[in-house]
C-alpha cells in the first residue's frame, strides 16, 4: 500500500527518523502517506482508513516529532475503544518517542488504579493513551490533568461509539483546552462519526481511504453455505484437515464464542477472547497466542481492533460481518507484511442476501470453496433492517485515497473552538498556547 514515499522526505524530527530506521520503518502506508503532512501542520484532522493500515504510525509520527521533551505536563490525550488497543498504541508510540525521549503512557480499566496514579504523578509521560471509561475516572478523581492537552485524538472512533463510549467521550473534552487539534481516525465515517466531528473539530482537513483498498491479492476469500446446527462441525472438520491453521473466528456474540469455544476446544489448541472477560485472562490468552502455543482465537468483533498479530493463515466468519467494513477489518489480520492468507466466511441458505450486499459494497468476488455442498436458496427473504452499512445510504462524494480540505466544505462546522495559528512542520515544541473559547481565527 502507498507509493513506497520514504518518511525522510518529510520535516520530520531527526530523532524521530532515527526511531523509524531502528524500528525498520522506510517507507509509508497510504493512510501515512496522505496524513503525516497535514498532522504536522497544526490542524484538526479526519481521516478514514480501514484497520492494519498503519493509522497508529499516522498520527503518532507527526505528534511526537512536533512535542518537546520534558515539558512535564500531559500535551496529547489519545482515546481507544479498547485495552488491547491502547496497549497497542502506547507500546508503538513508545518505540516511536525513545529517541526523543517522549514517553506515552497507558491507563485502562482491568489494571491496578493506584499503580496508574503513581505513573501520572511521576510526570514523566506526555502522551495518556487509555479508553474513555477509565480517563474519565482519573479526571474525577483529579489524578489526571488535561488542561495543558493541546492534542486530542480519537482512534478508532466508529468502535467507541458503538459502544456506547459517546457520554464519556463528551465528558472528557469539557476538560480539555480550547483551541486544541482534534484528530479523528476511524474505519467508517457514519452520521454519528460526523455529529463528533462536527461539535469538536474546527474545519477539519480530511483524508479518505475506500475500505476496498485492503482487498489483497495475498488473501484467499472462500464462503461455505451451511446450516446454523451444523456450523461448528465444518470448522471442526476444517481444522482437522489443515493442521497447520493459525487463524482467528469471529463471532457476532459473546454467547457465540463461549459456545463456539466449549464444542471445539477439545479437537484443537484455541481459547477465546470477549469483552467481559478479566484484564489479566485477556493478557494471558494473548500472549499464549502469540507465543504460538494457541493454534486459534475465537473472538467477538470488539476485539478485532487489538489483535495485531503477524503470521496468521486463515480468519474465520463464523457468522457474517454486521457491515463490510467489519470484514474488511477481520479478513485484514491475516496477509499481513506481504505473506498470504486464507478468509473463510459461513452463510445460511438464507443468507444469499448477505453474500450479494457483501461483494456489492466492498466491490469484492468472493469465490464459493469447493468443498460447499449446499445451495443459497432461491428466493429468500429479505429482513426488514439492512444487513450491512450504517447511515442514510447516500453516496459518498470522497474518492479512494483523496485527501479533502475541510475549509468552507458543505457540512463543516462552521464555528467551535478557535482554529490555531499556524506552525512550523516538523519542529520542535510546534504546539501553541490554546486561544480562549469563542475568540475568532486570526486571518
Amino acid at each position: 500500500m502507498g507509493n513506497m514515499t520514504e518518511f525522510s522526505n518529510h520535516p520530520l524530527d531527526p530523532a524521530v527518523l532515527q526511531a523509524l530506521d531502528n524500528m525498520g520503518y522506510r517507507s509509508m502506508t497510504a493512510i501515512q502517506e496522505l496524513a503525516i503532512p497535514k498532522l504536522l501542520t497544526g490542524q484538526d484532522f479526519l481521516g478514514q482508513a480501514p484497520t492494519g493500515t498503519g493509522k497508529t504510525a499516522a498520527f503518532g509520527i507527526p505528534l511526537i516529532s512536533r512535542l518537546k521533551p520534558g515539558s512535564g505536563t500531559i500535551d496529547a490525550l489519545i482515546l481507544g475503544p479498547t485495552r488491547e488497543l491502547v496497549q497497542q498504541i502506547a507500546d508503538e508510540l513508545n518505540r516511536i518517542g525513545a529517541v526523543k525521549g517522549i514517553q506515552t503512557l497507558p491507563i485502562y480499566g482491568g489494571e491496578n488504579v493506584f499503580v496508574q496514579k503513581e505513573a501520572l504523578r511521576q510526570r514523566n509521560a506526555q502522551i495518556i493513551v487509555g479508553t474513555p471509561g477509565r480517563v474519565l475516572d482519573h479526571i474525577r478523581q483529579v489524578t489526571l490533568n488535561l488542561t495543558q492537552a493541546r492534542m486530542v485524538i480519537l482512534d478508532e472512533a466508529d468502535e467507541m461509539l458503538d459502544m456506547g463510549f459517546r457520554p464519556d467521550i463528551e465528558e472528557i473534552f469539557k476538560h480539555l483546552p480550547g483551541g486544541r487539534e482534534t484528530w479523528l481516525f476511524s474505519a467508517t465515517v457514519s452520521p454519528e462519526i460526523r455529529k463528533i466531528a462536527d461539535q469538536y473539530m474546527y474545519y477539519p482537513e480530511e483524508v479518505r481511504i475506500q475500505p476496498q483498498t485492503m482487498s489483497s491479492s495475498n488473501i484467499q476469500q472462500y464462503y461455505y453455505v451451511v446450516n446454523d446446527e451444523e456450523k461448528h462441525r465444518l470448522l471442526r472438520q476444517i481444522l482437522k484437515d489443515n493442521q497447520d491453521i493459525y487463524g482467528v473466528v469471529f463471532c457476532q456474540t459473546k454467547r457465540d464464542v463461549v459456545l463456539l469455544t466449549r464444542k471445539l476446544r477439545d479437537s484443537f489448541p484455541l481459547d477465546c477472547l470477549h469483552g467481559a472477560m478479566q484484564q489479566s485472562d485477556r493478557d494471558q490468552v494473548m500472549e499464549e497466542f502469540r507465543s504460538g502455543k494457541l493454534k486459534l482465537l475465537i473472538s467477538t468483533d470488539i476485539m478485532a481492533r487489538g489483535i495485531d498479530v503477524d503470521s496468521l493463515t486463515h480468519v474465520f466468519n463464523y457468522s457474517p460481518p454486521s457491515d463490510p467494513e467489519s470484514y474488511i477489518h477481520r479478513i485484514g489480520r491475516t496477509a499481513r507484511k506481504g505473506e498470504s492468507g486464507t478468509a473463510i466466511t459461513f452463510f445460511t441458505p438464507a443468507e444469499k442476501y448477505a453474500l450479494n450486499a457483501l461483494e456489492r459494497r466492498v466491490k469484492m468476488a468472493i469465490e464459493k470453496h469447493p468443498d460447499s455442498t449446499l445451495e443459497f436458496e432461491e428466493n429468500p427473504s429479505r429482513p426488514a433492517a439492512r444487513p450491512y452499512g450504517r447511515g442514510n445510504g447516500k453516496k459518498s462524494s470522497y474518492a479512494s485515497g483523496k485527501s479533502h480540505s475541510g475549509g468552507g466544505g458543505k457540512g463543516r462546522r462552521p464555528g467551535g473552538h478557535p482554529r490555531r495559528s499556524g506552525n512550523n512542520p516538523g519542529g520542535e515544541g510546534q504546539v501553541q498556547a490554546a486561544r480562549p473559547e469563542g475568540q475568532p481565527p486570526t486571518s
